[in-house]
């Protein structure tokens, strides 16, 4: 009886985990592109770092972005940054619409510590219904 009420349960679990329903992203549009948050710089220090239990050793960040221009038209974001910041050794965050950015001819990865100092680059943004748009970014201080 034990083995009956076993293989019944795997039976039920067996075919009852399979997709019930496709899921249609494309319900979603055309939506690949940058936000009005546009695009964010930032560097990463090492040093003191104050908590409630004490001073520690560890990292932070700090936004070295004065303002970003978002020209939906041209598919630009034009991102100025602090004078004289290094900026072989920055970051970015990305804001945008879509379901995946990719970056082209080797642009730095959004996220990572990386090389900024070309201040031109270009990304691509795909939507949920698989169109894309290249977005350029250029960086002045």
């Amino acid at each position: 009886m034990k083995k009956i009420f076993i293989l019944i349960v795997i039976s039920v679990l067996a075919f009852s985990c399979g997709q019930r329903i496709e899921l249609d992203e494309g319900q979603w549009g055309t939506h690949a592109d940058i936000t009005s948050g546009g695009i964010v710089l930032f560097q990463w220090t090492l040093g003191s770092v104050t908590l409630a239990e004490g001073s520690v050793q560890g990292a932070k960040s700090e936004s070295i972005t004065l303002s970003t221009t978002v020209d939906v038209n041209t598919l630009t974001v034009t991102t100025k940054v602090k004078t004289g910041v290094d900026l072989t050794k920055a970051a970015c965050y990305i804001y945008y619409n879509g379901v995946r950015i990719e970056p082209l001819n080797g642009a730095p990865v959004p996220g990572v510590v990386s090389d900024y100092s070309k201040l031109d680059f270009k990304y691509r943004i795909y939507s949920a219904d698989k169109v894309y748009k290249d977005w350029s970014l250029k960086i002045t201080q």
